[in-house]
């Protein structure tokens, strides 16, 4: 079987999720639409993630169209748990 472009643009699910990490430490909220579009995979995929994502780092959920995504609980957290 030939490989496409997009099989070659794939990425696992482990460098997926530390990407997501990598995101939230560094702008602290994104929406789940803004990181599947980043990452190139569905909403879902990103609702799966965040459960491995939150074994990493301290998130939390907002709902809502303005202000709503998945948000990091603080820096200092991060700090002390180093």
């Amino acid at each position: 079987m030939k490989k496409t472009e997009r099989d070659y643009n794939k990425i696992g699910k482990t460098e997926r999720v530390f990407k997501i990490v990598k995101i939230l430490l560094k702008e602290k909220n994104k929406t789940m639409s803004e990181l599947a579009s980043l990452l190139g995979v569905s909403v879902r995929t990103i609702r799966r993630d965040m459960e491995e994502v939150s074994l990493i780092i301290p998130i939390y959920y907002k709902r809502g169209r303005h202000g709503g995504g998945v948000y990091i609980t603080s820096a200092e957290v991060l700090l002390c748990s180093a």
